[in-house]
């Protein structure tokens, strides 16, 4: 092995492939990592010894780890040395109990391709990439700069490999499943529908990382447990821009607006979370109608919201329809509904759409407040802007800035 394992722990790299490791207790399985495309490590970083993705999650969880990445570039590990070296690791790891492989993309096309020249027992594939040969996966147009690489010899083909395992990817991602669709029927297949490429950070999103990797390790993988977690999806931004895109042929009108209306809740829930709200109504108001002047008594939730605002749009006399309409615009990230002490404030930003009734006018500053607020609702969480006979006044004059806020202000109204 030369001088590259004689420590329990270390770094060093074989040309353009990095390498750290841990090693603590022989007598447990050791895991092998391979970092994605985008997690390739700098020149610098290897000298310092950064961690590779993937080797502090596994040395935390499982203690034996050795951990792979690219240097400086996404390389694909096709390098004629690294190959060499990997039978040397094979050596190394021959004696453990149990030696598993993890990695994603890029990784898991690392972990397929070697893993019979590792000898490994089990592996766990995230949304891998098989090959780049472009023979075996002509529909795979990505990464065309990696065809500067050899993918005729060598290993450079994940299909090949014996060890049992699964394979975790998107089945509506189509690239993905046709890469899945290629390992042999000793990979299992569990599917995740509507979070694309990203799987690992999806994953990591709905809390299932951590006990896929786990149950993995231990060889307990419940599949009907997995599934069912699974469906924390539809509590993730991500799924619904998948479903809503413009590729899914099977998106109908009817079904866009319900996709829709299941999104912006999900927007909703993140964003209020993300304020630290958790107390979120189950029943949220359907509409709330806001005007630019203080309601006759204010009556009614509605009311009450449109008065607040208007108000504390109006407590800075100093300050102009444009500079109000930035403060409301960071109203709530900035902590504002510490200044809304009746709570009325989460109701409307629950709404599902919040319409405009009547004239305002650009050169009353609170005006600019309650429009600059419901701009930031719209873009942050897809709140509905609705336009009832609504009409701005005193634009004459704007600046080519202030026209085009105008201008992406009324490209929201419905």
């Amino acid at each position: 092995m030369g001088a590259y394992f004689t420590e329990s722990s270390g770094h060093f790299m074989i040309e353009d492939v990095y390498c750290k490791f841990n090693i603590v207790n022989r007598d447990k399985p050791v895991i092998i990592t391979f970092a994605g495309a985008g997690d390739y490590i700098r020149s610098h970083q290897a000298n310092k010894g950064m961690s590779p993705w993937g080797f502090e999650f596994a040395k935390k969880e499982s203690g034996n780890v050795i951990s792979f990445a690219a240097i400086d570039v996404s390389n694909w590990y096709r390098n004629d040395r690294f190959e060499t070296f990997v039978d040397q690791v094979a050596e190394y790891i021959s004696d453990f109990p149990l030696r598993l492989g993890y990695g994603g993309s890029m990784g898991g096309f690392g972990i397929s391709a070697f893993s019979n020249k590792l000898r490994l027992d089990r592996i766990l594939l995230i949304n891998p990439i098989s090959t780049l040969n472009k023979t075996e996966a002509p529909w795979e147009k990505r990464f065309s700069w990696a065809s500067r690489y050899d993918w005729n010899n060598g290993c450079y083909d994940g299909k090949h490999v014996a060890a049992p395992g699964y394979v975790v990817y998107d089945p509506l991602h189509k690239i993905d499943k046709l890469h899945a669709q290629r390992y042999p029927h000793n990979i299992k297949h569990l599917r995740v529908y509507g979070v694309g490429h990203s799987m690992a950070r999806h994953l990591q999103s709905m809390k299932m990382l951590k006990k896929l990797y786990l149950d993995f390790v231990n060889d307990s993988i419940n599949e009907q447990e997995f599934y069912t977690q699974a469906r924390a999806r539809r509590k993730i931004d991500q799924y619904y821009k998948r479903l809503l895109a413009p590729f899914n042929k099977h998106l109908s009108p009817a079904r866009a607006e319900i996709l829709n209306k299941h999104r912006a809740v999900v927007k909703r829930n993140a964003f209020f979370a993300a304020l630290g709200i958790n107390q979120l109504s189950s029943a949220p108001l359907a509409g709330i109608v806001l005007k630019s002047t203080l309601s006759a008594g204010g009556q009614g939730v509605g009311a009450k919201c449109n008065d607040l605002l208007l108000r504390l749009g109006a407590r800075d006399e100093s300050q102009c329809f444009w500079s109000s309409w930035n403060r409301g615009k960071g109203f709530l990230k900035n902590g504002g509904l510490k200044f809304d002490g009746d709570g009325y404030l989460p109701t409307l930003v629950q709404a599902e759409k919040v319409v405009l009734h009547g004239n305002f006018d650009i050169k009353r500053p609170s005006n600019g407040f309650l429009l600059g607020f419901l701009s930031s609702l719209n873009k942050d969480i897809g709140t509905v802007i609705v336009s009832k006979e609504f009409k701005l006044k005193n634009t004459d004059g704007l600046s080519p800035e202030q026209q085009k806020l105008i201008e992406e202000f009324r490209a929201i109204l419905r």
